[in-house]
C-alpha cells in the first residue's frame, strides 16, 4: 500500500490540474504522505510489539496481550487510515488528470474499495 501511495507522489498530475487546480492538488499530496505516515508507522509498530512479547512466559502471553489490547490494535487502524487516505488521493488524482467530470465519480469510487473490504470482515466474522 505504501507504494500505491508513493505512486501518486512520484508521478502527479500535470500542475494546475485539469478541475480544481494547485489546491486540490496539494491536498492530494498531504492525503499521500500522510497515508505513507500511516503505513509506516504500522510497520514500525508491528516490529516494537513483536519486540515486547518476545520472551513473555506462553502461559503469562494472553494476560498481556489482553492488557494491551488497545495499544495492539493501533497498526490495524493504522492500516485502515492509511488505505482509506490513499483511496481518497487516488480519487482526486483522477479528477485532476480526467476532469471534472471524472472528480466527483473518483472520489466517491475509491473510498468504496474500502468499504467493500469492511463488508468482507464483517462477512467473515460471522
Amino acid at each position: 500500500m505504501m507504494a500505491l501511495a508513493g505512486a501518486i507522489y512520484v508521478d502527479p498530475p500535470e500542475p494546475p490540474g485539469k478541475c480544481f487546480g494547485e489546491g486540490m492538488l496539494n491536498a492530494e499530496m498531504t492525503l499521500a504522505w500522510m497515508a505513507m505516515g500511516f503505513f509506516f508507522f504500522s510497520t514500525l509498530a508491528s516490529v516494537v510489539f513483536y519486540m515486547d512479547i518476545d520472551g513473555i512466559p506462553p502461559k503469562l502471553l494472553l494476560q498481556h496481550l489482553w492488557d494491551s489490547q488497545l495499544l495492539y490494535s493501533l497498526p490495524t487502524l493504522a492500516v485502515a487510515l492509511g488505505i482509506f487516505m490513499t483511496t481518497l488521493a487516488y480519487g482526486i488524482d483522477i479528477g485532476e488528470r480526467g476532469g471534472c467530470k471524472f472528480f466527483i465519480f473518483g472520489v466517491i469510487a475509491a473510498p468504496c474499495f474500502v468499504g467493500e473490504i469492511v463488508v468482507l470482515w464483517l462477512v467473515c466474522r460471522h
